[in-house]
């Protein structure tokens, strides 16, 4: 089995190149909050409602690549 270690590496990159966008797009995402919230008419509710669904969609994830 010599292909093992090579997919092995592969799918170690594949989840840490996957951890670093999700990270990204944690960052950027609240650091968007107020151009979003004024550009789709959100009342704070609203956009507390939406990183929520963010962050339990985030947490799934994490539990699936760990």
């Amino acid at each position: 089995m010599p292909h093992r270690p090579k997919v092995t590496r592969s799918v170690l990159a594949l989840m840490c190149a996957m951890s670093f966008i999700m990270y990204l797009d944690r960052g950027n995402l609240s650091a968007a909050a107020g151009l979003i919230r004024n550009d789709l008419h959100l009342s704070n509710t609203d956009v507390g409602l939406v990183f929520g669904a963010f962050a339990w969609t985030y947490a799934i994830c994490q539990v699936i690549a760990g």
